[in-house]
C-alpha cells in the first residue's frame, strides 16, 4: 500500500474475490490448491494497485468489476 486510496481499491477487489474462494471451498479441493489461489488474487490485486500508483491514476475511479476485466 502506498497511499489510502490503495486500500479502499484492495478492499473492493477482496469482495470481487471472496465468490471465487468460497466457490473453491464449496468444491471440496484441497487446502494447498486453495491457498495457491489465494496466493495469486493476493498478486493480482498487487499489480492492478502497482499499475494505478504508477501511471493509470485515472482507473482509480472505475467500479471495481470494470477495475479487474481493465487489468486481465
Amino acid at each position: 500500500m502506498v497511499i489510502d486510496e490503495d486500500l479502499v481499491v484492495g478492499n473492493n477487489l477482496l469482495e470481487l474475490f471472496v465468490p471465487f474462494i468460497e466457490s473453491l471451498i464449496k468444491d471440496e479441493l484441497a487446502i494447498k490448491t486453495i491457498k495457491n489461489h489465494m496466493a495469486n488474487l493476493m498478486l493480482l490485486g498487487e499489480e492492478i494497485i502497482r499499475m494505478l500508483n504508477d501511471d493509470d491514476e485515472d482507473n482509480r475511479k472505475l467500479m471495481p468489476k470494470k477495475l479487474l476485466l481493465e487489468y486481465i
